[in-house]
Order: structure tokens, then sequence, then C-alpha cells
């Protein structure tokens, strides 16, 4: 009947956009699996673990657990911005390029991402430390190892606990700075 190959090629349809965006994720880890700071198997409480023992803005980039196709970024911060001293924040994919989720910029991988993240701290709490991730990468100017120190921050109560939302950081820093 017309309506059951309808519904076939509908399905046909949605399994061949599923296996272009299984195989866009399976590029970009392969072009990332030499990477350090990509750890894509690794659950949240691993990337924790390993953080909690790195310096302030250390951090892994690993698979979603709550957000199938999404990567988490994970990273270390003073106890001041988060209890634990571990946020995680949600890499979206959409549209063909990678945006950290609230933000608004969009980036066309995710190396890009990260790299623009450690040069500029934006909406995060503190610039990400690429110093973890290479060895032979050492801080000497006093004043870069100052701009890596995280702002101080009240952590709130998220909608989902995984992330926070850059958002809330920026209203929050524009309470707390002087009019």
């Amino acid at each position: 009947s017309s309506s059951s190959r309808s519904v076939e090629n509908n399905a046909a349809t949605e399994f061949s956009h599923l296996d272009i965006h299984d195989r866009r994720i399976t590029h970009e880890e392969n072009l990332l699996k030499n990477v350090p700071w990509f750890q894509s198997g690794i659950p949240r409480e691993i990337a924790m673990e390993i953080l909690q023992q790195d310096e302030i803005g250390a951090f892994v980039v690993r698979n979603s657990g709550s957000h199938p196709g999404c990567y988490a970024l994970s990273m270390k911060v003073t106890k001041d911005v988060n209890r634990i001293g571990i946020v995680n924040y949600l890499i979206e994919y959409k549209n063909g390029k990678y945006t950290l989720k609230g933000s608004g910029k969009v980036f066309p991988d995710l190396t890009t991402l990260i790299n623009y993240y450690s040069m500029n701290r934006d909406l995060l709490p503190c610039r990400l430390n690429l110093a973890r991730t290479n060895p032979i990468y050492h801080v000497v100017d006093p004043d870069v190892k100052d701009d890596l120190r995280c702002d101080e921050d009240e952590s709130d109560e998220e909608d989902d606990q995984d992330y926070l939302k850059l958002s809330d950081f920026t209203t929050l820093m524009n309470e707390i700075r002087p009019h």
C-alpha cells in the first residue's frame, strides 16, 4: 500500500540523516583521537575525578551522557565558582557548526572552539588551560597565569545540573560589576 511505502520512505530518510550525523561525529572523533583534551568515551564521573587533580582551567571534552549527539566540556574551576570545583557545559552541533550552549558563538569544529576559549574567557568562569594537555607549554608570564584564575561566583541550581547556563553566569557578572 502507498501508506506503508510512505512510512518506509520516511524511515529511510530518517536513517540516512542519522547515518550522516554518525559519520560526521566519527570523522570529527578520528581527527581528534590524538588530542589529549578529547576523551570522547569517558563518563562524567571519571572526567571529574581526573580534573580534581589538575590546575584551574584544566578541561576535557567528552560525549554527553544526557544529550546524545552533543559533547560536554568539563573544566576545573575554583570552589568559589562551584563547590565541587568542576563545571560542565554542553557543546551542541547545529547546522554544521559547534557552539557552547547559551554563548551564541559558532565554530566550524571542536578544535577552533577550544582554541577560542583558551584565549578568551568570554562567558566561561576562566579561560581553558591548554598547559595541562601540552607538557612542553609552560606559563611564564605572571599576567597570563592570573588571567587563568576563575572569577568568584555563587553556584545556582540549574534545570539540568550537568550543565551551567552561560546566560546565568553573564547575569551574575553584570550584577556584581560596578556601575
